[in-house]
């Protein structure tokens, strides 16, 4: 799908961005290893079946605020599902071959699952952005009692928008993307049913400008990832990794 200047490009962005984030997530390790004591990593493979059990239905969280966890839990259930997802559109990208069009069944029901969880996500996220920055309650601000530098309490608004926006145009980007390749085949696709109800907004389109427009949202949403990388290691976002490490290790 990607012409070859297109694919050395983003190869060569892909090999900047791991490398800035290598950089990042040394720094975090060098600051771990500065303290006092050292992790008993046997708890890892002792607890990992309780972990995946509380990362994976997001146990610790649904034990406040129900509605909030709700959403949290289907931007991180749909993120969980486009692990395969994401890796499939680079595979398409660089060979033109569709994956889970070739995997029976199981690539059936992963389209459907990764159609519902897109849609999910852009629900949750965009629910998520609303109570932060329109709605605004109280439990999600600081005191101004509280000690707190003030790039700090700047930062916290920003990390948020950051990550907000980040998470809306991957998932817009990667709807509209597949939704352009459909209208190109012009056969609605029964397992993913969002996106081609999307499609049907470009019948009668250009095919040139209908790939054009895939490329496009490719560079968007596998781009918005590759752009995303280098800053995750900084934003208190981190504890997506951290928080399973913690409660596997703690004594």
């Amino acid at each position: 799908m990607l012409t070859l200047v297109e694919k050395i490009l983003f190869a060569l962005a892909t090999v900047a961005s791991l490398y800035f984030t290598y950089r990042g997530v040394m720094r975090i390790i060098g600051h771990i290893s500065s303290g006092q004591g050292k992790p008993d990593w046997s708890l890892l493979w002792k607890r990992l079946g309780e972990i995946i059990i509380k990362v994976g239905l997001f146990q610790p969280v649904f034990r406040f605020r129900l509605v909030p966890s709700i959403l949290h839990a289907l931007i991180g259930w749909g993120f969980l599902s486009f692990l395969l997802i994401n890796l499939a559109d680079l595979i398409y990208a660089y060979t033109n071959f569709k994956l889970l069009e070739n995997l029976g069944l199981f690539g059936d029901a992963y389209r459907l699952l990764a159609d519902v969880a897109n849609v999910a996500i852009l629900v949750g996220m965009i629910a998520m952005v609303v109570r932060r920055f329109i709605l605004r309650p109280k439990n999600l601000s600081t005191r101004e009692t509280t000690l707190l530098h003030p790039k700090a309490r700047s930062g916290i608004l920003r990390d948020s928008a950051i990550v907000a926006t980040f998470i809306i145009i991957h998932n817009t980007a990667r709807l509209l993307g597949e939704s352009f390749f459909i209208a190109e085949t012009r056969v609605a696709d029964r397992w993913q049913p969002f996106i081609s109800t999307v499609a049907g907004l470009w019948s009668g389109v250009d095919a040139n400008a209908l790939l054009i427009g895939e490329r496009v949202m490719f560079w968007l949403s596998i781009g918005a990832v590759v752009a995303f990388l280098p800053y995750f290691p900084y934003s208190k976002h981190i504890h997506i990794f951290f928080a399973p490490l913690i409660f596997a290790l703690k004594t």
